[in-house]
């Protein structure tokens, strides 16, 4: 990530924004931390709606702020959800976490073979001893957002104008996949930790990279693909799609001979089995995801100039890549989940150079209150409805926990 805006310009606009509003940055702060523990729901929609409509007279640190209580709020509204629905992984994660819980860490490395950053991270939770399905859900979603927020603040932030930084904070935390934190938990913990271990350098970059192949090892692509995408070319984007077409029409074919050789490949061949037998084809998730895979190509198209070198041809070549790969259940889903239910809020914000912030603001908006609306009119037997665990409002602080 390269700073589009001096240290030195940006630290000055800070102090002078928050010497004149500082009464509205800790007001902000402290009525977002009281809904918080009332309801999730009315604390993370104000919140995010606050950092929309107020972006030009908040300071660096309570944007941080309020996202990461936004964050807590996301996290506590996604281990509201229905758990041991079909397809849920969940339910592996939890007999994992019982699991350590009972028996401690000697039971880690068989299920998980390297990957041990969950498993690892769950021997921690288990020493305050709480059984509870939602406390895993919850704790899951929370690492990742919460260091999707670190992230957006300490290298994100600087692509964008300091006075617009809150507008970027609560269109990142709209758009991200806190359902699918608590679905796919290993994965999407990684990806919060690559974006860190892109944008980080020396030392500290190897260190995050490995931390995030811990929890899952796809992160080492992600890192790959941004590391380098400042020199893309057109060239080279043209052959990845040629390959990713080839490898398409043969996909069959290739997961059969993996299937057959029995080489547990970084632990993925063995999962080509699922993608060959199963007769599903477009599945819900995967057209869900084209949505916001199609929003990334909407302002790679639109504030092209504006994003990091590379980002435009990266994005065409996964919008390409992630319709190709549809006919194959959740492939495209899971290879580029990143712009699906990380980023597409984030890279969405680039469009504002060209259709200009207040608009922006406004549709983010908009959106913001369309998922709001479509959290009460779920459709009937859909397995991961939201307040299935706990009222979206409570009496009393912390009902959540306490229930």
């Amino acid at each position: 990530m390269h700073n589009s805006f001096s240290d030195m310009k940006l630290e000055s606009s800070e102090q002078n924004v928050f010497n004149e509003y500082w009464i509205l940055n800790y007001i902000g702060i402290v009525i977002c931390i009281i809904l918080a523990s009332y309801s999730p729901l009315i604390a993370f929609y104000a919140g995010t709606i606050f950092l929309l409509v107020c972006s030009q007279y908040l300071d660096r640190k309570a944007v941080k702020w309020i996202g990461y209580v936004c964050a807590y709020a996301g996290s506590v509204m996604a281990a509201s959800r229905k758990t041991f629905a079909d397809s849920d992984d969940f339910s592996h994660y939890y007999d994992a976490y019982l699991s350590i819980l009972k028996d401690g860490w000697q039971v880690v490395f068989e299920p998980y073979g390297t990957e041990i950053g969950l498993p690892a991270y769950y021997f921690v939770l288990s020493k305050l001893g709480i059984e509870s399905q939602i406390y895993p859900l919850f704790a899951v979603a929370l690492l990742g957002s919460g260091l999707f927020v670190f992230w957006l603040e300490k290298y994100g932030a600087f692509n964008f104008p300091p006075d617009r930084f809150g507008t970027v904070m609560a269109s990142s935390l709209i758009f991200y996949g806190f359902m699918q934190a608590s679905l796919i938990s290993r994965q999407m913990m990684s990806l919060s930790i690559v974006l860190i271990a892109v944008s980080s350098a020396g030392w500290r970059s190897i260190i995050w990279l490995f931390t995030a192949i811990l929890f899952h090892q796809s992160s080492l692509l992600i890192f790959i693909l941004f590391k380098y995408a400042k020199k893309l070319t057109w060239l080279t984007a043209t052959l990845v799609i040629c390959s990713g077409i080839i490898f398409m029409l043969f996909f069959n074919k290739i997961t059969e001979v993996a299937v057959a050789s029995n080489v547990d490949f970084i632990r993925v061949v063995s999962k080509f089995a699922y993608y060959t037998t199963s007769e599903e084809s477009f599945t819900g998730p995967d057209l869900s995801g084209l949505k916001f895979v199609s929003l990334t190509c909407l302002a790679g198209f639109l504030a092209y100039k504006f994003m990091p070198k590379g980002w435009g041809l990266l994005i065409l070549i996964v919008v390409v890549l992630y319709i190709l790969l549809l006919p194959f259940p959740l492939i495209s889903l899971r290879t580029f989940l990143i712009f699906v239910a990380v980023l597409a809020g984030y890279i969405a914000a680039f469009m504002a150079f060209r259709i200009g912030w207040p608009m922006f603001s406004w549709l983010t908006t908009a959106y913001a209150f369309y998922t709001i609306l479509k959290q009460f009119h779920v459709e009937e037997g859909y397995p991961f409805q939201l307040w299935d665990k706990f009222d979206w409002i409570g009496n009393y602080p912390l009902y959540y926990f306490l229930n």
